[in-house]
């Protein structure tokens, strides 16, 4: 492939979740009143969290929303802590769960990005087509839409997988779906006014009509924005979408320049795709860590049920538009990330975040780490932290949230805090409980501090 511009280093986990490795962490708390649909999204991803938050007057402020699609029917709501988050813990999710314009059909988990007190959730909706619904002000039950945006051109069966959105800024917007032909498709907001429908990988060297849709359980998709900086590194603002093919293997499609500054998706010149080391048996997910580093992580099981597998990662160090070669030998390190067991078919799904505040001190812990949330084969939620472009800490090891008797039933979603005295240090936690002889499931959340 020419043009490569990432150096990439392997690294795969072959620890054992022993006991001894784990410690308890904060309790968890329901979010009570909630009906979510455990049958609507298998390999059961059911919630997610509003996306990493941008910059607002030089000053990063939390977004902490969790989203669930409902049952009976097919609407998706909201519970929300803030709508702004101004000290160091959230109290209670006091909005209760409030609906959100608009259907979704199965299996199509929303995405949302926020700036201030603005949020904008996006939903592939019941005919298959990309639409959304938006909420101003401190006023948890105002919201507006549905907003169609279509689905791709000329492709039969419209959109194949949920969406996936990030903010590079107040008033910009990047969505990526996978549309049912195998295409990465894109529409953005800028300068007030929304894109065409714009085919990605027909602008890369990957080919088109290759990567895998959301009719497999063995598909990814996934958007990281790297907005981190430190003292002695400025952010580049690229986007990274990680997507699989329909072989099992992981790509990263870049958005080489700064998508915050004359972003032009429709030229050839500003996507580059780059094939990691890590083919993966399940969604794949992706944290950003400063300075420059990507981590990429994916449950290793690579269609293999037999227990135990791995929890497999990739350290991805971006590189300017000059395009360095990527070297012919990957160097491998040992991941402290854990194992796990597939439970009941369910494919476990790392969920990544990266601590620190833009412009943080990276030499300060746990800054620019990521840590890794998982369903371990005791079906309690784990994790564990890596520095990317360096080894796994094995001095952190495993930890566990809450106690043993604490088992779910889906994989977690995970946001970190950027106000108050841990800010970038206490990550926010969501699982789903199912309910017994019923197809629904509880909310339950957790904060924790590496």
């Amino acid at each position: 492939m020419t043009n490569a511009r990432l150096a990439i280093a392997l690294a795969a986990s072959y620890a054992l979740l022993a006991p001894g490795l784990s410690k308890a962490a904060d309790a968890w708390t329901q979010i009570k009143n909630a009906v979510v649909c455990t049958e609507c999204a298998p390999p059961y991803n059911l919630l997610s969290v509003t996306n990493t938050p941008s910059t607002k007057n030089n000053v990063v402020e939390d977004n902490i929303d969790v989203y669930a699609q409902w049952d009976p029917g097919s609407s998706v709501r909201v519970a929300s802590c803030g709508p702004v988050v101004t000290t160091s813990t959230c109290p209670t999710f006091s909005t209760g769960w409030v609906p959100i314009p608009g259907t979704t059909g199965p299996g199509n988990v929303p995405s949302a990005v926020g700036w201030g007190t603005h949020r904008q959730v996006f939903i592939v909706d019941d005919t298959q087509g990309l639409s959304y619904a938006t909420r101003d002000g401190g006023n948890a039950n105002a919201w507006v839409g549905p907003f169609s945006l279509g689905s791709p051109p000329r492709v039969a069966g419209g959109i194949c997988s949920s969406a996936q959105a990030i903010s590079q800024a107040p008033g910009m917007i990047a969505v990526f779906v996978i549309g049912c032909d195998d295409n990465l498709w894109h529409i953005s907001f800028q300068n007030g006014q929304w894109s065409q429908w714009i085919n990605v990988t027909d602008l890369t060297e990957l080919g088109v009509n290759v990567l895998d849709n959301g009719n497999n359980s063995d598909f990814a998709l996934s958007v990281v924005y790297d907005n981190f900086s430190t003292s002695g590194h400025s952010a580049y603002n690229q986007i990274h979408v990680i997507v699989s093919d329909l072989f099992n293997e992981i790509w990263d499609i870049n958005y080489v320049f700064d998508a915050a500054h004359n972003y032009n998706p429709t030229d050839p010149a500003s996507w580059e795709e780059d094939l990691t080391p890590l083919t993966s048996g399940g969604e794949t997910t992706a944290a950003v860590s400063a300075p420059r580093n990507i981590g990429i992580f994916g449950n290793g099981s690579n269609g293999n049920t037999s227990p135990p597998q791995p929890l497999d990662g990739v350290s991805a160090i971006e590189q300017s538009d000059s395009f360095p070669a990527i070297p012919s030998n990957f160097t491998a390190e040992t991941v402290k990330g854990g194992l796990f067991e597939p439970i009941n078919g369910i494919f476990v799904t790392p969920a990544a975040v990266t601590f620190g505040k833009p412009g943080g001190n990276c030499n300060t812990f746990p800054s620019c780490r990521n840590g890794v949330f998982f369903l371990n084969g005791a079906q309690n939620i784990q994790y564990s932290v890596w520095n990317v472009g360096g080894p796994w800490d094995t001095s952190f090891g495993i930890k566990t949230i809450g106690a043993s008797g604490d088992k779910f039933t889906a994989n977690p979603v995970a946001v970190v805090s950027m106000q108050g005295t841990d800010a970038g240090k206490r990550a926010y936690v969501f699982a789903v409980r199912g309910i017994e002889t019923t197809d629904t499931g509880e909310v339950y959340y957790a904060s924790v501090v590496p």
